[in-house]
């Protein structure tokens, strides 16, 4: 969050220089050179995301909808004690199981000082695999712990020795060989499509690419507000099953509208 503030404040800031300098008639071209620079960098990391959004590589379906599999995870499982575990009907995950994730992963992160973003990834990565494979709630636990391990692996590889204590959350259920064997199975499954296309990264891109393009007589402080607002919609939409099946982008639009309604 941090790091973001300071690369918005420092493209603010430039574009409050060209603003200036074009009312004054006395444009400061170094400025403009890093204001241009700037707006072209974010453009083509809009045009990076939207290919990734568009190629469907990072979609997902309603799973729990779902009545066929193409993998079960007791058979990925192999002989590991937690294909001993009752397998019925009763275990089927339902919102509220993944509800329930959702807000123990936004938890551990803020524990441990890790950006929220991180919570965003992991859940991509859970609802795409369980799109492919069958899970009970047991197994389910042990797949969300293992893609926010993986998350932040990706994301903030400093504080992954901090996190090895999460398997401990699971009061003696699996250890980190579960989550290391459940880990593969995982990226085996997802072929490897680590870096989806989040709202929140369209949000903060769509937002730059506004304040670098246009002048607008905001405060540094409502320039902020509107960035973390537009984020905190996002995370709320990850909360939400509802929002599993829709593009990131729409998503991303959505939350800075609500933003912009609430501030102003």
């Amino acid at each position: 969050l941090e790091f973001r503030r300071v690369l918005f404040r420092s493209r603010a800031y430039f574009a409050k220089l060209h603003y200036h300098g074009s009312q004054h008639g006395n444009c400061n071209m170094e400025a403009e050179t890093k204001v241009i620079e700037q707006r072209r960098m974010i453009a083509d990391s809009l045009s990076a995301l939207l290919v990734q959004e568009r190629s469907g590589l990072y979609s997902c379906v309603d799973y729990l909808s779902m009545t066929e599999w193409q993998l079960n995870v007791y058979n990925l499982l192999e002989k590991s004690r937690l294909s001993n575990s009752q397998h019925s009907g009763d275990s089927q995950i339902d919102e509220y199981c993944r509800e329930q994730i959702v807000e123990w992963s936004f938890r551990v992160v803020d524990y441990f000082r890790v950006d929220r973003e991180v919570v965003v990834v992991s859940l991509s990565l859970l609802d795409r695999f369980l799109a492919i494979c069958q899970c009970d709630r047991s197994t389910f636990k042990l797949a969300a712990t293992t893609t926010l391990h993986l998350a932040v692996k990706l994301l903030h590889p400093c504080k992954l020795g901090e996190l090895g204590i999460l398997s401990d959350l699971s009061r003696g259920e699996f250890d980190m060989r579960d989550v290391a064997l459940m880990e593969k199975h995982i990226l085996s499954s997802l072929n490897w499509q680590l870096h989806p296309p989040t709202p929140i990264a369209f949000a903060t891109l769509l937002l730059d690419f506004f304040f670098t393009s246009n002048s607008v007589e905001l405060s540094p402080t409502d320039m902020d507000d509107l960035y973390d607002i537009s984020s905190f919609f996002s995370e709320l939409a990850v909360c939400d099953y509802y929002f599993v099946g829709l593009t990131p982008s729409i998503v991303a639009i959505a939350s800075i509208i609500n933003a912009l309604e609430g501030m102003f």
